[in-house]
């Protein structure tokens, strides 16, 4: 029987329930995005005091609860790129909007892009065109189709001279062994993990704005995106 402390009894009329359930939902959701995933990080407005920046654009991938192996911890992935020739004076609310309905149309249609991690390495550098991924991948026709897919999001295809694959010789076991840690045996943590991580979101970063701008939500985590899918 569930412990009587984590129950929550909801009362109302049928109409308040049903309005009640689209918050409850997004709650969850909001929670679900964010649930054992630790941060290291520095505040925006500090970053932004010593640095400046072309726009980026960030894309995250991630699992949610239900979609992990043998209570195996959840598998995160993110891909950024600098918009090159544009700048936070430059870059507006239309350049966002089409960058938004691109993303919208390569990474949620007909079903959310999956992202198939794996051992092996991908690096892909052009820095004078924005492009630096390093990914990992299952194979290397993986890592051709996540970087065609993102660089469609500029219109611009890859130049396959740039791409690099490093193939892992050394094992990576699924999972992990334990080990004592601050007092209590802890498994450790899981590196170059097997595993297909969906497309979730994707946000701006422009300098001078503390805030990530959303740009397409498909959980209904973030605030006030420009696409929303449902």
């Amino acid at each position: 029987m569930a412990d009587e402390e984590q129950i929550v009894k909801l009362q109302g009329t049928r109409q308040e329930l049903m309005q009640l359930i689209p918050q409850l939902k997004m709650m969850y959701q909001l929670f679900e995005a964010n649930l054992d995933r630790g941060l290291y990080t520095i505040p925006v407005t500090t970053f932004q005091d010593h640095y400046t920046f072309a726009p980026q654009i960030k894309l995250a991938f991630y699992q949610l609860r239900n979609e992990t192996r043998d209570g195996l911890p959840r598998v995160h992935g993110e891909i950024c790129y600098r918009v090159v020739g544009e700048t936070e004076e430059t870059f507006t609310p239309t350049n966002a909007r089409v960058r938004a309905e691109r993303i919208r149309n390569l990474f949620t249609q007909p079903d959310l892009f999956v992202w198939q991690k794996g051992k092996d390495i991908a690096s892909y550098r052009d820095r004078k065109n924005g492009w630096d991924f390093k990914l990992y991948v299952k194979n290397e026709a993986e890592a051709r189709k996540i970087i065609t897919q993102v660089m469609a999001i500029e219109n611009k295809v890859p130049d396959w001279s740039n791409l690099r694959i490093s193939v892992s010789r050394a094992s990576y076991p699924e999972i992990t062994a334990q080990k004592r840690i601050y007092g209590e045996q802890r498994r450790l943590p899981r590196r170059r993990p097997l595993e297909d991580i969906k497309f979730r979101y994707a946000e701006l970063h422009l300098w001078g704005i503390a805030k990530p701008i959303a740009l397409v939500d498909t959980l209904g985590t973030r605030e006030e995106p420009l696409i929303r899918v449902v």
